[in-house]
């Protein structure tokens, strides 16, 4: 009987093809290497396969090798671990054989050997350890493959074949058909599973989303430094795969609001507070362009007020600013406003803090996932923790 996988399988990286998923969610294989027309179209069939890094066997792979009690018990050929991880080693093999384990992510191809390794089955590791015989062959249109694929158990009568004239009308084919089926002979189904009618292992949910086990695991390898990733490319991981990687993002990422900076950027007056509660009217008037200056009307008692808190704080940030007199101005005076109560928070301040509390909110979340899928792939366990 012809064998299936729960997910979709990898397609082999050594075959031209390309996968593409429409919206009703089926896929289809368009075969590069041949040509159907002068107008060179592509030959195109229905797929339950998807390219090597879209499936997420592929994916599985790469956090198994992740895992440091699998590591542990390769290295020592099966021998050293709880029976838990050489149960994986007995089923899994060796996968660090086929792959570089110092590189962040395995070649396709070196993926594909062991998929095909026919160790565990004459079919391959991957039907070995992921495929199985459906209990029900639901009514389906099959090609010539398919037909080889069920000769077994077309042999036995467990499976008939109809043959119909596609040029007829659909009234046609289906009183042909219900002739055919009076004379058809049935057995009672027995609903009794064996092992062949379940994977050795399956992930584990409904639904599959190969770009968060992607970005989970790139986010992991960053944090942990693996395959020689640079912990620094946490955040700018993080942006690319969110799209969030603007200028004004990296812009506000690079803003520094310690220190003076605080009070140069982080800051800035509060029109609202200065009018009703300091009677400081009109302070964000320009000069007009003959030159003439605008009138503010800042109440004399308050300007004191601010002067004699800016006098005293003045050489201490003139220090820090290493003799910029004109800055040192402006940080002592908006922390005078700022001990006086009329600042506000500035637009910068706000986006960058929001979008840093988020940014280090959903690496954390990714890193902590990713591990808890690291884990569960030594106890025979995949896409944990996965489901929206």
């Amino acid at each position: 009987m012809k064998l299936i996988f729960p997910k979709p399988h990898p397609l082999s990286p050594n075959n031209p093809t390309q996968t593409i998923l429409d919206s009703s969610g089926k896929y289809w294989i368009t075969d590069k290497s041949r040509q159907t027309s002068r107008k060179f179209k592509r030959k195109v069939r229905a797929s339950s396969g998807v390219g090597v890094t879209d499936s997420v066997y592929y994916w599985w792979f790469e956090y198994l090798k992740r895992n440091e009690e699998y590591k542990k018990v390769c290295e020592s050929n099966g021998k050293d671990g709880t029976d838990e991880i050489k149960h994986i080693y007995a089923d899994f093999g060796d996968i660090y054989s086929y792959c570089q384990n110092d590189t962040q992510f395995s070649n396709v191809k070196d993926f594909w050997k062991w998929w095909k390794d026919g160790r565990g089955n004459k079919r391959g590791m991957g039907v070995y350890l992921f495929a199985y015989k459906p209990l029900i062959v639901e009514p389906q249109f099959l090609s010539y493959g398919d037909v080889k694929a069920y000769k077994n158990e077309i042999e036995s009568g467990k499976i008939k074949l109809i043959a119909i004239q596609t040029n007829q009308s659909k009234n046609k084919i289906r009183s042909d058909i219900g002739q055919l089926l009076k004379e058809l002979e049935t057995t009672e189904f027995e609903e009794t599973k064996n092992s062949e009618n379940t994977p050795l292992y399956q992930p584990s949910g409904s639904s599959i989303d190969v770009e968060r086990l992607r970005r989970d695991i790139e986010m992991w390898d960053a944090f942990h430094g693996f395959g020689n990733i640079d912990k620094q490319n946490l955040v700018d991981i993080y942006l690319h795969h969110h799209r969030l990687d603007s200028e004004r993002n990296k812009k506000l990422l690079k803003m520094n609001f310690k220190g003076y900076n605080n009070y140069l950027y982080g800051l800035e007056l509060d029109e609202e507070i200065l009018e009703t509660k300091f009677g400081w009217l009109n302070y964000k008037l320009e000069d007009s362009e003959d030159g003439e200056e605008a009138e503010e009307k800042c109440p004399k008692e308050l300007m004191e007020q601010i002067t004699t808190i800016q006098n005293k704080v003045f050489k201490s940030f003139a220090k820090q600013l290493k003799g910029d007199e004109d800055r040192a101005s402006d940080v002592s005076f908006m922390y005078a406003c700022h001990k006086l109560g009329m600042t506000k928070r500035t637009k910068d301040y706000i986006d960058a803090k929001k979008l840093r509390n988020t940014i280090n909110a959903t690496i954390s979340r990714a890193v902590k996932r990713a591990q808890m899928n690291i884990d569960a792939t030594g106890k025979g366990k995949f896409n944990i923790g996965m489901e929206k």
